[in-house]
């Protein structure tokens, strides 16, 4: 298994054959979503359909390839970018899937950072595709135009404060930039037979986590104020169902902070076991909630409203541990050293950028006796 910093050369290595015309595809397979984006972005793949598949996958989770490749580092990588890599991998795979329908995922997810910079570059792109011709008329409407306008307006945070990165965005694209045109075309009836090409589909399973949380946990949606309290409410409550009077399986759940809580199970592992196209045990737990077994799965939800998860095992003397971020894996399962006992921690991060501005876990929580939170021991000012 090959170190991080081997990763990050390789990284370099493919980009570089990329730009001198070459064809990486051996890579487009490999279990590191940092490899893989970067042999996919090589322009001699571009009419390559797996190059393209592996790019559309990766931009509905595009911080995880920021990630992989050290960005707000110091990584040779980041050379043959401008910006986050993200950016470029919008443009690259909007300009290779010329089907809203393929990318609509990725642009569902993209409208968390929109509106930040002029033109903004996290969703422009997926605009430009979804809204080729401008505002649509009543009877042309598309399942991905209304995906974008449905998400737009049920962010109120993008429609407050300065409006000239919206009016940036949008207006050189023939787009009206107020929140009531938008809402219309949200709420206008579609045509009576859309293609496939104008259906949503979610493919993630942690995605489809976050697209419908009222299904998962006792929330209304995104925008419902006891969502963050929701997801660790019902986290504790599956493991003291479970586990609540096992001694053999000791565990607890520490708050650290309004959007960050731990979760530590002392008696009990989740194997690291994997090989290539068969996930470990760990990893779904972290990204698969259908795969996971009870008290587990709830891991998975939660991990879903997470911008990024780290795991650790340990079990026969060894320690394994994996990162999940943007709702997919940095990497495999990896050795973390030697470790006496047997047990997992799971660390959390609510990712802050999708729930809504003043999102916070509740007080109140840890007075469940497996439970305690760090801010209600510090003193009050």
């Amino acid at each position: 298994m090959r170190s991080r910093a081997e990763q990050k050369r390789l990284c370099v290595e493919l980009l570089r054959i990329g730009e001198s015309g070459g064809e990486p595809r051996d890579w487009l397979e490999d279990e590191d979503p940092g490899v893989r984006g970067c042999a996919a972005l090589a322009p001699a793949l571009a009419s390559d359909r797996a190059a393209t598949e592996v790019l559309r996958r990766l931009a509905s989770s595009a911080r995880v390839f920021d990630c992989a490749l050290g960005y707000g580092g110091d990584s040779p990588a980041l050379r043959y970018f401008v910006g986050p890599p993200r950016w470029t991998l919008a443009e690259v795979v909007c300009a290779r899937v010329d089907d809203p329908g393929r990318i609509s995922e990725a642009a569902h997810a993209a409208l968390q950072r929109a509106f930040r910079r002029s033109p903004c570059p996290e969703l422009s792109p997926y605009i430009r595709v979804a809204f080729p011709g401008g505002w649509p008329r009543a009877e042309a409407i598309t399942s991905a135009q209304q995906t974008i306008a449905r998400g737009l307006t049920a962010r109120s945070e993008l429609w407050q404060g300065n409006a000239e990165h919206r009016v940036a965005t949008l207006r050189p694209l023939g787009l009206p930039d107020d929140w009531a045109a938008w809402h219309k075309l949200a709420q206008s009836a579609m045509p009576d037979d859309p293609g496939p090409a104008d259906i949503l589909v979610i493919e993630d399973p942690l995605q489809a986590v976050r697209t419908g949380p009222q299904l998962y946990v006792d929330a209304a949606g995104r925008s419902d104020p006891r969502l963050p309290g929701a997801i660790v409410t019902q986290l504790v409550e599956e493991f003291a169902r479970c586990h609540g009077t096992d001694e053999s399986a000791r565990w607890n759940l520490t708050i650290e902070s309004r959007g960050r809580f731990v979760l530590e199970v002392d008696g009990m592992a989740l194997s690291a076991e994997w090989a290539p196209r068969r996930r470990s045990y760990l990893t779904t737990v972290l990204t698969f909630p259908q795969g996971a077994r009870a008290p587990e799965w709830r891991i998975s939800v939660a991990a879903a409203f997470c911008a990024g998860v780290l795991g650790r095992t340990w079990y026969g003397g060894r320690a394994f541990e994996q990162e999940v971020v943007d709702l997919r894996p940095l990497h495999p399962p990896t050795p973390a050293g030697e470790m006496h006992g047997t047990g997992y921690r799971i660390e959390f991060d609510l990712d802050m950028e999708w729930l809504p501005p003043g999102s916070a876990i509740p007080l109140g929580l840890d007075a469940h006796p497996r439970v305690h939170d760090l801010r209600s021991a510090r003193p009050q000012r």
